[in-house]
């Protein structure tokens, strides 16, 4: 990411309240377009000379050496108006609103310059992507960057090394977020990325086999939600694990165990396996059979089990003249963090609805 405008100073010879003619900037100054680049922008602007002085809001064109046209005067040695520049050349340099950050957008994976310190970074892409921090030690104490997530997928902040963020090796921001990085102490805290529950991300379903997954760090738990997904098979909507985020998913006989209860309005019936290929999320629906439900996910630790907890569904059927409730827990056999699930049938493909994952912050 380029320099914010530090040392950006030219010089004018424009006489008159007109539109400023610049200078080429000298070899220890850096020019408008170095710091501001080739579009046009509105800057800050002091023009100063031995006997007077002029602070205003003005408009650069994005040209070298380029031209300012002087917009709206702040302050002035003319009662604070617009000054009727003398003849002979004057200071023209960039200076900064209090409070006003540079920002700069980026929409893959970059790793932040101690340059790019006080100012702003927006990403702006649409698959997920890190966003590197420079080493503590190299960072004043209280210095800041404020990071915003304005593209379509999850941003990490990944402090140096085995460095933290608020306690955490890495931070994930979901799209729509933001917050300020301070360094603090020996690390980084993220103001304003708030613990609680975040959406990260939202599926439309479409004839699709399976609806994969994946788990961003950061989180402490994951909510899965699911919304009319019809069912193109008299089947079972089901669960799957991955802790290779996604390359693959355990499917073995023996892979998962479960507990659960199902209830029609008329009869229950409860059932438990201590071997399954699978954990359920539903009774067996026929096909055209829809269903809606929520489970909450633990994703476990590398040597701890992951558990789905909390469970719970109903399943309607095609004329919504019968429904059955379902209630379910479910773990994963082998210890291993979990970083990618898959919602599938245990028949045919998933026809439509909408699935909706969720994290929380610890």
């Amino acid at each position: 990411m380029p320099l914010p405008a530090y040392r950006v100073k030219q010089s004018t010879d424009t006489t008159g309240t007109g539109t400023l003619v610049l200078n080429a900037a000298s070899a220890t100054a850096r020019s408008f377009q170095q710091a501001y680049g080739t579009g046009a922008r509105r800057v800050l602007y002091v023009i100063s000379w031995a006997t007077g002085y002029e602070i205003g809001l003005g408009d650069f064109d994005g040209g070298s050496p380029g031209s300012l046209t002087r917009a709206t005067v702040l302050a002035s040695s003319n009662s604070n108006a617009l000054v009727s520049l003398p003849a002979g050349t004057k200071d023209v340099f960039i200076a900064l609103l209090p409070g006003q950050r540079e920002p700069r957008t980026f929409s893959a994976s970059i790793t932040a310059g101690l340059a790019d310190l006080g100012g702003v970074a927006v990403f702006t892409g649409s698959s997920a992507a890190t966003l590197g921090l420079p080493a503590v030690a190299s960072v004043p104490p209280g210095a800041s960057l404020v990071v915003c997530n304005s593209g379509t997928a999850n941003l990490t902040i990944d402090p140096n090394g085995a460095e933290t963020v608020s306690g955490v090796t890495t931070l994930v921001l979901p799209p729509g977020e933001g917050c300020e990085l301070l360094r603090v102490g020996g690390g980084w805290e993220a103001v304003g990325a708030a613990p609680g529950w975040r959406q990260l991300r939202a599926v439309t379903v479409s004839a699709a086999a399976a609806v994969d997954l994946t788990l961003p760090a950061g989180f402490s738990r994951f909510l899965l939600e699911w919304e009319n997904l019809v069912l193109a098979a008299s089947a079972q909507l089901v669960l799957r694990t991955s802790t290779d985020g996604g390359s693959t998913f355990a499917a073995g006989g023996a892979d998962y165990s479960y507990a659960l209860s199902f209830n029609s309005g008329t009869s229950g019936s409860y059932s438990e396996a201590g071997a399954s290929s699978f954990i359920p999320l539903s009774a067996v629906g026929l096909a055209g059979t829809k269903c809606m439900g929520a489970i909450e996910i633990s994703p476990g630790a590398a040597g701890d089990f992951a558990r789905a907890v909390r469970g719970s569904s109903i399943l309607v059927n095609s004329t919504n003249t019968a429904y059955v409730s379902g209630w379910y827990s479910g773990v994963r056999a082998a210890n291993g963090l979990v970083n990618a699930i898959r919602l599938v049938a245990t028949a045919g493909n998933l026809t439509s609805g909408t699935v909706v994952l969720h994290g929380r912050r610890a």
